[in-house]
């Protein structure tokens, strides 16, 4: 408690409360106020340890019973992992997870209590269609990531967990079908996150300068989304998405440049229609770019060309 106390000096949402554990051996619970629930902490979690029978608190101290066996009879969160090391404690604390110290034992205990303002899932505001999904990410990872799986209910769907940032220790989840991905691309992909060496990672955009080719050029290398309809489609195209904590917008690699003439609503209609609307915005981005300097060359350089009022 101690150490804890001290690591924490001066954070006044750091909440550090001891009681007893079957009403005869003394415990301590840690977490941030704000970040987990402290309803069911004071409600359901510290009542219940506190009522634990005097058999398993004396069990415990002798040594007769494993800690996590004690646990794993009375615990009422079905989120518990085993802590042994001081600095991953801090970083369940951190992680909005409750931590939970017995006297005499040499691991804790992080208890999943998570509990934080946050978002509802609402409809797109960049990216609004007329046929399709009303749903956009929000700025909770495991909410994205539940909206991808809902669509997903497949075991080849790989998410993997990465944390960057020195200082802010960012969640970021590397998405993909196993089935389906080059093996060698999210390798690349793990490769460059695994590289970045930054202070922290406040939304996706951080990350997008990072791991692209050319982060110098003014045009964009990697697509972004807030859809996740548009994800899964990706994903079941061989692409990788990237999503990070604490931001609505998902990265989609590799990006090709005809992806950034796309809509989502493509996916919606019949394949003619959207080959036909794909192809006039790609003539439409042609007349866009050549039709001024056609023009500009024509009225500098040829004037005979364009008839003047006699």
């Amino acid at each position: 408690m101690e150490q804890l106390q001290e690591i924490f000096f001066k954070s006044s949402d750091f909440v550090a409360r001891d009681f007893y554990f079957g009403q005869t051996l003394k415990a301590a619970i840690f977490y941030i106020d704000g970040l987990a629930d402290k309803e069911l902490i004071e409600d359901i979690l510290v009542r219940t340890l506190q009522q634990a029978p005097a058999s398993l608190a004396r069990s415990l101290a002798l040594g007769e019973s494993p800690f996590s066996q004690v646990m794993e009879s009375i615990m009422p969160l079905a989120d518990v992992s085993s802590v042994k090391e001081m600095e991953e404690a801090v970083l369940h604390i951190l992680s909005s997870d409750t931590l939970l110290l017995v006297e005499g034992v040499k691991e804790g205990l992080a208890l999943g209590t998570r509990s934080w303002e946050h978002r509802a899932v609402e409809e797109p505001l960049t990216e609004s269609v007329v046929r399709g999904p009303r749903e956009s990410f929000v700025e909770n990872l495991r909410t994205n990531t539940a909206l991808i799986r809902r669509r997903l209910k497949t075991p080849s769907l790989k998410i993997e967990l990465l944390r960057l940032g020195r200082y802010t220790l960012t969640n970021v989840a590397l998405v993909y079908l196993e089935d389906l991905v080059d093996p060698a691309l999210v390798q690349e992909v793990r490769q460059r996150l695994e590289r970045i060496k930054t202070d922290g990672v406040l939304e996706s955009a951080y990350i997008e300068e990072f791991i692209e080719d050319n982060p110098t050029s003014p045009f964009p290398q990697i697509d972004h989304t807030e859809r996740p309809d548009k994800v899964v489609a990706c994903l079941l195209e061989g692409r990788v998405a990237i999503l990070v904590d604490n931001t609505p917008f998902a990265l989609l690699v590799p990006t090709v440049f005809v992806q950034f003439l796309q809509s989502s609503e493509d996916y919606y209609e019949r394949y003619y229609l959207s080959s036909f609307l794909r192809i006039a915005r790609l003539i439409a981005l042609h007349v866009a770019l050549l039709l001024p300097a056609l023009y500009v060359a024509v009225s500098t350089f040829h004037q005979e060309m364009l008839p003047t009022p006699s």
